[in-house]
């Protein structure tokens, strides 16, 4: 199955999963990496202070991390790609190919998000709802991402978006 397709006559073609899965991967290690020696730090800074449990119980630690998830995955909405993407040479752009509006990208973003900012919520204010329809977010977010095999090669947040992947050297 080849990786892209032609959207409309005329446009650029689409990423499909192979090369949107790897920038996602990307960018988890980069998350990854950065909760470790934040991790590390604040940790070490805990232990010293003798306040570890404090600094750093869980509920902290969550939303420290869904905080840091939300500012890398914004940077992605402000800009059209976060560093996977930047890395493998694509970014968002509207249907057609040509540059999103900063408006159409935080759009998509919320979109994408959305689950992910409702878990964090849930966290800060133990509300069991925000808690339960974050987890419904995420799921369709989830199950959203596999339209990208289908032929227009666009997610569900894509979609309500009116966005697409591209190769940055097809970016008008």
């Amino acid at each position: 199955m080849a990786e892209q397709t032609v959207a409309a006559a005329g446009s650029p073609e689409r990423i499909g999963l192979g090369k949107r899965l790897g920038a996602l991967l990307l960018d988890m290690v980069v998350l990854a990496l950065v909760c470790l020696v934040l991790g590390v730090v604040l940790g070490g800074a805990g232990a010293l202070l003798g306040k570890w449990d404090t600094l750093l119980d869980r509920p902290l630690a969550d939303v420290l991390g869904g905080i840091l998830i939300t500012v890398y995955f914004l940077w992605e909405g402000l800009t059209g790609a976060a560093y996977g993407k930047r890395y493998l040479g694509i970014r968002i752009a509207n249907e057609n190919g040509t540059k999103a509006s900063t408006g159409t990208l935080i759009i998509r973003c919320a979109i994408k998000t959305l689950g992910l900012i409702l878990l964090m919520l849930g966290e800060i204010c133990p509300i069991h709802a925000l808690h339960s329809l974050g987890k419904l977010a995420c799921a369709i977010v989830f199950i959203g991402c596999f339209f990208v095999l289908g032929k227009k090669r666009q997610a569900l947040h894509d979609m309500l978006a009116k966005t697409a992947v591209f190769n940055s050297s097809d970016y008008r």
